[in-house]
């Protein structure tokens, strides 16, 4: 993973540049859907009808989407401050300690920054054992301190791992950084108003798709 950063980062500025409309799309139905009709699935209903017109096959990113916890870290802060949140969150799923993956998290910075771009940053660690694999989503609305040359990130894509799941790692980031490449993310990121909107920028992405 020696050049991975950079890799992505040739990925970001040169990656495909196509504009779909599902993401507006979904919100314009929610809105003009009778009040009798509406349901606290609502959105995830019409996602799907949006998925079978566009014949959109779900692959594994998107169902690890679905799973993933959801932060929206609104006050300005540090990178060590966030890591320090996700380490407690994610303590009890990986049987590790808070201190352990905020240490792995800061050891991963210290080898090179994960900041993709001023907007976006993939921390990505890899754990012990056999079979785990795991993705947070964060927005920062106010930014993050990641790097002096990514003072204010506000999308974090937090990837945990074992050895074993290599592939995964390397097809999430690369999903990841496919997404966010897209023209209309980082308005949209921006604009969403709940944590189900910001899963719906990701689900309804153009990527690519490995089913």
């Amino acid at each position: 993973l020696l050049m991975l950063g950079f890799s992505l980062g040739i990925f970001f500025l040169y990656g495909r540049k196509q504009n779909k409309k599902e993401y507006a799309l979904l919100h314009v139905m929610a809105r003009l859907t009778n009040r009798v009709l509406r349901s606290s699935g609502l959105e995830s209903e019409l996602r799907e009808i949006i998925h079978e017109r566009d014949a959109v096959d779900l692959d594994w990113f998107d169902a690890l989407i679905l799973e993933s916890p959801v932060i929206d870290w609104t006050c300005e802060s540090g990178r060590e401050a966030f890591f320090q949140r996700v380490s407690h969150d994610f303590s009890p799923v990986l049987a590790l300690g808070e201190d352990a993956i905020a240490h792995l998290l800061e050891e991963r910075e210290a080898e090179s920054s994960t900041a993709l771009s001023d907007f976006v940053a993939i921390p990505h660690i890899v754990i012990e054992g056999e079979g785990v694999f795991r993705l947070l989503v964060a927005r920062c609305l106010e930014g993050l301190q990641f790097s002096p040359e990514a003072p204010r990130v506000k999308a974090v894509f937090m990837l945990v791992g074992t050895k074993d799941t290599r592939m995964h790692h390397l097809r999430a980031l690369a999903a990841i950084a496919q997404t966010v490449s897209e023209p209309q993310f980082e308005e949209a990121w921006l604009a969403a108003r709940t944590d189900a909107q910001l899963k719906d920028l990701l689900l309804l992405s153009t990527r690519r798709r490995h089913t």
